[in-house]
């Protein structure tokens, strides 16, 4: 069985609404204020997380309750909070089966935790919820992202990335050949650090500051890594890498053009390349997807399991799909990388 994206949204501050946007936009329920103390509560990582993930139920008739599964993938935590699972307070946030027990005739427990490893984290994820979805102790894993800054308030200047965030709703598909085929991943420790981080306890403003420094020739050396990764997952998939369009990171920027290069591709196969620039790490690979779907010639097909329920389609206005296989290719410090190759539903 594949495992498919069912949906995907994402989510990003509008600087033109007065202190972001307001409760009912952003998930929270009147009166329930969990996790605003957090950073900020209309601009924050959990914000984000939740409203994207409300866009991307929106697109379909899954109701949070049958959601087996919430992974957290972003690396930046509302007020650098360490416990609880961030995943916990987006799950109480949408409302994802807080007492299964009681609150449905047919119990369904939802799992939620983090998983955190930079650019790579979403494909990480996804490779967990194949797992799962490939078992069918479950019917949908969501996925949920961030790079909003830690603080409260906007963010200090020098902050690489701005505030947003993403979420994929991932379900089974028994039509063969289509979905994500398995998730590859690289390190490469040759010629030590590419990106590290480090904290200066000494320093005044420690520890609510980290230190980034990156190797003169990190952005080549990561490509490179990427780029020997994609030509290896498409080899074993048996797929001509002329034919895949990319979806690749792009922080440091520049990134994503030169792992193209090292692919011998032309600046067009990689997707992102025309898209609204939004600086995105974790995000990323959602960001990348969702405007693949809108730039792509033909509309996108539902899930298997929605079309033997009849469940009509509920794609926005204009959603496109990509035709062709995707690669999704994600890369940053180590340096290391993840990819893999996307095969959407054939168009019902």
């Amino acid at each position: 069985m594949g495992v498919v994206i069912t949906a995907a949204a994402v989510s990003a501050h509008s600087a033109g609404s007065a202190g972001g946007a307001d409760s009912a936009a952003n998930g929270e329920r009147p009166g329930d204020r969990s996790g605003a103390r957090y950073g900020d509560a209309d601009n924050g990582s959990i914000a984000h997380c939740v409203r994207a993930a409300r866009d991307c139920l929106a697109q379909t008739d899954v109701a949070p309750g049958r959601i087996g599964m919430l992974i957290h993938t972003g690396v930046y935590r509302d007020g650098n909070l360490m416990e609880p699972a961030m995943a916990a307070l987006v799950q109480h946030r949408l409302g994802i089966n807080p007492d299964y027990a009681r609150d449905t005739a047919r119990p369904v427990p939802t799992v939620s935790f983090d998983m955190a490893n930079g650019a790579c984290g979403v494909l990480d994820a996804v490779a967990v919820a194949q797992a799962f979805l490939a078992a069918d102790p479950i019917a949908y894993a969501l996925i949920v992202t961030a790079d909003a800054h830690p603080g409260s308030g906007p963010p200090p200047p020098g902050f690489p990335y701005d505030n947003c965030g993403g979420a994929l709703l991932l379900t089974g598909s028994d039509l063969p050949g289509t979905g994500f085929g398995p998730v590859r991943t690289a390190l490469t420790a040759d010629g030590g650090w590419a990106v590290e981080g480090y904290c200066d306890l000494s320093a005044p403003d420690a520890p609510g500051a980290v230190d980034v420094r990156s190797a003169p020739d990190a952005v080549e050396r990561i490509a490179a890594c990427a780029a020997e990764l994609a030509l290896r997952t498409v080899d074993e998939a048996g797929v001509g890498i002329e034919t895949v369009r990319v979806i690749a990171s792009d922080s440091p920027p520049g990134l994503g053009a030169r792992t193209v290069r090292r692919l011998g591709l032309p600046p067009h196969a990689l997707v992102t390349q025309d898209a609204p620039r939004l600086r995105a790490h974790t995000a990323a690979p959602v960001i990348g997807y969702v405007h693949a779907r809108r730039t792509a010639p033909a509309r996108p097909a539902r899930s298997s399991r929605a079309v033997r329920a009849g469940v009509p389609s509920t794609d926005p206005p204009g959603a496109q799909a990509p035709t062709g296989p995707l690669l999704f290719l994600t890369a940053g410090a180590g340096p290391s990388a993840a990819c893999a190759l996307y095969f959407p539903e054939p168009s019902a």
